[in-house]
């Protein structure tokens, strides 16, 4: 007896419908190829960024390396920066008592001024951010920075300031 002896037809209908081995095949296959090309984008999403790294490190010339740091007051270093801020910086008028921090990112250009006043952290009070770029404005000139080969470059600080209330 063999398999078809076994099958049950029904007037009018046709053979009852069997699995086809093809049907798994090319789902097989389709499944594979999805995943292979998933596969393939997932890695190559991964070098795009691995390049984009890789390019930034290559991007710093060893031999154009920043020699000279900027000075301010022409000669003077960082502290002393710092001290001309502390001595001139003045709380904006009725907020004397607000303990606030304020965080300015700047750039010391070419000619030794200061520009390109960006404010990365404030309080809601807009007269601290003023107060604190009218006195970057008036800072004294600057050394710019220098390369290894003495181009003058800019150079972008990122400055924290705190107005701290006396106690």
């Amino acid at each position: 007896m063999n398999k078809e002896d076994n099958e049950v037809y029904f007037l009018g209908k046709n053979k009852p419908k069997q699995h086809n081995k093809r049907i798994y095949l090319y789902t097989l296959i389709l499944l594979a190829i999805l995943g292979i090309s998933g596969w393939i984008y997932y890695k190559s999403t991964i070098k795009k960024t691995d390049n984009t790294e890789i390019l930034q490190t290559v991007s710093i010339h060893p031999k154009k390396t920043i020699l000279k740091r900027p000075r301010f007051d022409k000669d003077k270093d960082i502290t002393a920066f710092y001290s001309w801020i502390a001595q001139n910086l003045k709380y904006p008028k009725g907020l004397e008592n607000k303990d606030v921090k304020i965080v300015i990112k700047f750039t010391v250009n070419t000619a030794g001024k200061l520009e390109k006043f960006q404010i990365l952290e404030s309080p809601k009070e807009k007269a601290f951010e003023q107060a604190v770029i009218s006195l970057l404005k008036e800072s004294p000139q600057w050394a710019p920075a220098e390369l290894t080969d003495g181009t003058k470059v800019n150079m972008e600080f990122t400055l924290p300031v705190s107005f701290k209330p006396e106690k």
